[in-house]
């Protein structure tokens, strides 16, 4: 035995699932999904980018309301939250390599946005290398208070 107990809720839909569900949906998709979301995500799965992915996922667990694939009129993005006007874009062309700065720069964004037409453009990496204080930041801005410290709210049965 690993020691690794897989969560027994969907990741998605934050439903009860059985654990030999779970087990298969980890070993084919990577994540903890019901029958019914395994069929979503295997929509979801081959244009979406793993950083995209794990970022959704990371805040789906947080239980933000975030929709992967948004297209509004002209605006696209890649995660949207729902109930706020963020948009976020999965940035895989990106020139900064610092990642100190980086995150200074997602701050300045999700503190400051300049409007609701842009989409806050997160470089891939900083969420592969990053993503517990990418997810705070994000967090941070949707309950519009700094300091907090993520604690997800109980699973619902």
């Amino acid at each position: 035995m690993t020691g690794f107990e897989p969560e027994p809720y969907c990741c998605q839909c934050i439903s009860t699932i059985e654990t030999s569900i779970s087990l298969k949906s980890i070993k084919k998709y990577g994540y903890s999904l019901c029958e019914d979301c395994q069929i979503w995500f295997s929509t979801k799965v081959f244009y979406t980018t793993q950083e995209t992915l794990q970022l959704y996922f990371a805040l789906r667990r947080l239980e933000i309301k975030a929709e992967l694939e948004k297209k509004e009129e002209l605006k696209r993005s890649d995660i949207r939250i729902s109930g706020s006007a963020i948009l976020i874009e999965v940035d895989t062309q990106h020139h900064n390599h610092n990642h100190e700065q980086t995150i200074k720069d997602l701050h300045q964004q999700l503190s400051h946005p300049a409007s609701n037409d842009h989409p806050v453009r997160i470089p891939s990496p900083l969420i592969k290398w990053e993503l517990p204080q990418v997810t705070r930041l994000i967090y941070n801005a949707v309950y519009r208070h700094d300091n907090a410290r993520i604690f997800p709210k109980s699973r619902r049965a």
